[in-house]
């Protein structure tokens, strides 16, 4: 194992006031106290779903089966196992009562916030300025992301490793033992397997034996030693890439030019800075620039101040690194983590996100505080006002912090704030709709929907919800087709639009067009049961009963509870002459569960008019019949002719004869000579035949 003579850094500063203990206990109570809130908040639709809420092998809990899907499979873009355990154990322990899945976060944290402290002073840091950096970490609002938001588990997780190989690498250097290594590699393995974020935790040890360990600057022996865990790091840096690159993640950023990747990882970084020292008018989601009319380009004003800002702050760092170390440290800290997630590799649409400086800003918290320490020393007067003014930051801070957790209380709070922030952020317009749509507010849904589109025209899933949100209104079908079209034009092999724009079709009566649009459908996707369903039904519009037969068994094969299908295989066949086969589908149905109206109607129009003996049975048809009139108040006429063709079916022409009367009255011009036909039948005292 690598080994080197311990090097003692200098413990300088007086401990903390009232002890270790009391304090550490106010710095837990305190990050309780900021976050106690989130028991009563819920899961939100933005990753909750696919992270927990919608994720069966997570809803399953713990067991050998999911235990192994955890290490073996990707899912969401991601392969972090550690995180799935995570929260499988939550379920296991919680079920989807959210309570317990966000308090094992905040408890996480204020461990988190612990063990900082504890590794700052091992590794040689004062105790006082080494506390406040610990206090910023646990109290700042950039930290509430990764706290509130269970999706963001492998945060806190991470940053647990994280800690802990700090805390390793500090014993290590105090006395290098190949155990003490193993320690700091296992540690290390655990923090990547929970988030691949801490591939730059091999560089932080490397700033961390400059200050406070004062180890020589750019030491070989130093960079040697850590040879396991930057080939640790590699391992899990193509691992990560490889998946996301599978999963189609890194498309969008792949066709903007680096130029412009570069200008947003400037103005990132800039930006990273303004939120810590100031934490007003932060978001869930900030859209990247180039989603915007204007883009983004390295020669803009904005980008240039940017520039001119991160390589001042660098210069500045290096030329103090002798008389300041814990500068040269902090900032490159802070610089060096955020490289995976500038944009550079980055996945997703966001320009930046508070979850990325989970660990990062901890460089920023070292280099101001220790920098406050160092005038303090050199002038012990100013003693008291920097007290005031550490107590005052935590104050302001956590105030604020405790602001930004009820921004996460749910789906609509989150969105909602996203949306105060900047008015035309697209995703946060598309997430609140779909949230307002799951709850039953649908006019405002499409308020939202409307103006995601209207923000962002190329935004496919916007467009994509749009469109099935005026399915469902009703009397917006062509619009809805031209939604599903334009999603085709930004995506043109999408199944679920092709599928969409068929059902669109058929609505509009335009079959033929509908046809070719779910089969284009199963051409990309022969497993899609969206559109063999609806080819199913467009078939039997057109009557082309066998096809629609043959491509309903199909369907039933993908999703055998499906009940449209059912419903439509059984009117399929019963349209084709099987009467018995028809007979044997809507009878399979209602074991699934009850007949709606239509559905009860056709099964019994079956029943009490066949031409098979074998098939007829007037009493369960007069069942259904009556079934059907009540739920249509009497108002259809289709319930009453079947009501009408049952009791004829038993022999009861009188009321036969009465209830077609209501039925004749009901129906449409151009159906009355079809139901005074039938009229006339019963009249004659005979039962109807189809």
């Amino acid at each position: 194992m690598p080994s080197s003579p311990p090097t003692a850094a200098p413990r300088a500063g007086a401990p903390l006031p009232g002890g270790r203990l009391l304090a550490l206990l106010l710095l837990v109570l305190g990050t309780f106290f900021v976050y106690w809130r989130v028991a009563g908040h819920g899961f939100t639709n933005y990753d909750d779903d696919v992270y927990v809420t919608e994720n069966p092998p997570v809803l399953g809990g713990l067991d050998g089966e999911s235990v192994a899907w955890a290490f073996t499979e990707t899912h969401g873009a991601n392969w972090h196992p550690l995180t799935w355990l995570s929260h499988m154990l939550d379920v296991q322990l919680f079920g989807l009562k959210p309570a317990g899945h966000h308090l094992v976060s905040v408890l996480l944290h204020a461990l988190n916030a612990v063990l900082l402290f504890f590794a700052l002073t091992r590794l040689g840091a004062a105790e006082r300025p080494a506390f406040v950096v610990a206090a910023l970490f646990a109290l700042h609002p950039l930290r509430v992301e990764s706290v509130a938001w269970v999706a963001e588990r492998k945060d806190v997780l991470s940053g647990f490793f994280f800690m802990g190989t700090l805390l390793a690498y500090a014993r290590w250097r105090e006395r290098p033992t190949p155990g003490r290594y193993l320690a700091i590699a296992a540690l290390l393995a655990l923090g990547l397997l929970a988030k691949s974020m801490l591939v730059t935790l091999p560089c932080v040890l490397l700033l961390l034996d400059l200050w406070p360990l004062g180890r020589p600057a750019g030491g070989v022996r130093a960079v040697v030693e850590k040879l396991p865990l930057f080939a640790l790091v590699a391992a899990s840096a193509v691992v990560t890439l490889a998946v996301q690159d599978e999963s189609g993640a890194v498309t969008w950023f792949r066709s903007l030019p680096f130029d412009e990747r570069l200008a947003n990882a400037f103005v990132a970084v800039f930006d990273y800075v303004g939120a810590a020292l100031v934490p007003l008018h932060l978001s869930c989601f900030y859209p990247h620039p180039a989603l915007g009319a204007d883009g983004i380009s390295l020669g803009d004003p904005g980008v240039l101040l940017a520039v001119a800002f991160v390589l001042a702050a660098s210069v500045v760092a290096v030329l103090t690194v002798r008389r300041a170390p814990w500068v040269f440290v902090g900032w490159f800290w802070f610089l060096g983590m955020l490289v995976p997630v500038l944009g550079l590799f980055q996945v997703g649409m966001q320009a930046r996100a508070d979850r990325y400086t989970y660990l990062p800003t901890i460089g920023l918290y070292l280099a101001a505080v220790f920098s406050v320490a160092a005038l303090v020393r050199s002038r012990p007067t100013w003693k008291p006002a920097a007290g005031a003014l550490a107590f005052l930051a935590l104050a302001f801070f956590g105030a604020r912090a405790f602001a930004q957790v009820g921004v996460w209380k749910s789906s609509e709070t989150l969105w909602r704030n996203a949306l105060a922030v900047d008015a035309d952020n697209a995703l946060a317009h598309y997430n609140l709709g779909l949230y307002l749509e799951s709850e039953g507010r649908t006019t405002e849904a499409m308020r939202e929907l409307e103006a995601a589109v209207a923000a962002r025209p190329d935004f496919a899933n916007a467009q994509m919800a749009l469109g099935l949100a005026e399915l469902r209104g009703g009397g917006r079908d062509d619009s809805a087709r031209r939604r599903f079209e334009a999603v085709l034009s930004i995506e043109p092999f999408r199944v679920d639009a092709l599928a969409s724009r068929g059902l669109a079709l058929r609505r509009l009566g335009r079959a033929g067009e509908a046809e070719a649009s779910y089969r284009a459908a199963l051409e990309r996707d022969p497993a899609s049961y969206e559109a063999r369903h609806g080819l199913g039904q467009v078939l039997l519009e057109l009557e082309r009963f066998e096809e629609a037969v043959a491509i309903m068994r199909a369907a039933l094969e993908l999703e055998a509870d499906a009940l449209a299908s059912h419903y439509v295989l059984a009117e399929a066949l019963a349209r084709s002459g099987d009467h018995a086969g028809a007979k044997a589908a809507w009878q399979h149905t209602f074991r699934i569960a009850p007949p709606p109206a239509k559905v009860a109607t056709d099964f019994a129009w079956l029943l009490v008019t066949s031409p098979h003996d074998d098939v007829r049975d007037g009493q369960r048809g007069l069942e259904l019949a009556r079934q059907a009139v009540e739920a249509t108040n009497e108002s259809r006429p289709e319930p009453l002719a079947a009501l009408a063709a049952a009791w004829a079916e038993l022999g009861d022409f009188g009321s036969a004869m009465r209830v077609q009367a209501q039925a004749l009255a009901a129906a449409p011009p151009e159906a009355k000579e079809r139901e005074l036909a039938r009229l006339d039948s019963y009249r004659a005292g005979r039962p109807w035949r189809e």
